[in-house]
């Protein structure tokens, strides 16, 4: 017959104590004095849903959502619509920054510079897009990206 000795004993008790501590720690979920109350709807913020950016084409579409995000208006839509169809040829350049960061250079050309049927600023313009879905207009080509922008914010109401 096999003694247990004081070490068994505190190994026993300390097992005990851990089983005690798991199920007290479990339970509490249960007891409605020992719940969290949820959050309000105020206190939790809503983040827009980002999208990962890892081609040409998906850096290309999250720039033509977020000009659409940005026209509120049909007039503003009426003016999207001309600028999508004014046969402008859209690419995407990948990039990769000296902190790691990824960001896709997203570029509007008008390869028939003749046509004074295009608005000036459709002609060349660009947005930087980063690989989380963030898109913001970009200084080159005279931040004619902004200029859109601008309009589109005029025709929607803003100020």
């Amino acid at each position: 017959m096999k003694r247990y000795t004081r070490m068994d004993a505190c190994l026993w008790r300390f097992v005990f104590a851990l089983t005690i501590c798991a199920v007290f720690l479990a339970g509490c979920q249960e007891i409605p004095g020992f719940t969290t109350p949820a959050p309000t709807p105020a206190a939790v913020k809503s983040e827009p849903k980002r999208t990962l950016v890892l081609s040409e084409d998906k850096a290309m579409l999250v720039v033509q959502e977020y000009l659409l995000s940005k026209a509120v208006t049909a007039k503003a839509k009426t003016y999207l619509s001309e600028f999508y169809s004014s046969g402008l040829e859209w690419s995407a350049r990948s990039e990769l920054l000296k902190d790691g960061t990824r960001t896709w250079n997203v570029m509007l050309e008008a390869k028939d510079a003749k046509d004074d049927s295009i608005n000036l600023h459709w002609k060349q313009a660009g947005w930087v897009v980063f690989d989380d879905g963030r898109v913001l207009p970009s200084p080159q080509y005279n931040a004619n990206a902004l200029r859109i922008e601008t309009d589109l914010q005029e025709l929607s109401g803003g100020k």
